[in-house]
């Protein structure tokens, strides 16, 4: 049971990884708290752990967008992995 879980685990992680971008996550307990209060996901360069911007909540949209930091450039695939991420954490909870 507890190999299963981790294999689990393991593979979730796989799943939202990026090949050239980290999403750095408060804590689980912290996350929702800190997304409310606008410190939301870190988004950093893989290669340089440079801070690209941040994913946060919106509250006039009712919903967590990028906010990308000033003088950053993109390129299609890291925007295809922003917007996989924000699909993901704007799904409807059941």
């Amino acid at each position: 049971m507890q190999a299963s879980l981790v294999a689990l685990v393991v593979r979730a992680e796989e799943e939202r990884m990026s090949k050239y971008l980290e999403f750095e996550y408060p804590p689980e307990p912290l996350l929702r708290k800190n997304v409310a209060s606008g410190l939301g996901i870190i988004v950093k360069s893989k290669k340089h752990g440079d801070i690209l911007g941040f994913i946060q909540y919106f509250p006039r949209w009712k919903q967590d967008i990028f906010i990308p930091n000033g003088g950053t450039a993109w390129s299609w695939d890291c925007l295809e992995d922003i917007v996989a991420e924000l699909k993901k954490r704007n799904e409807p909870k059941p």
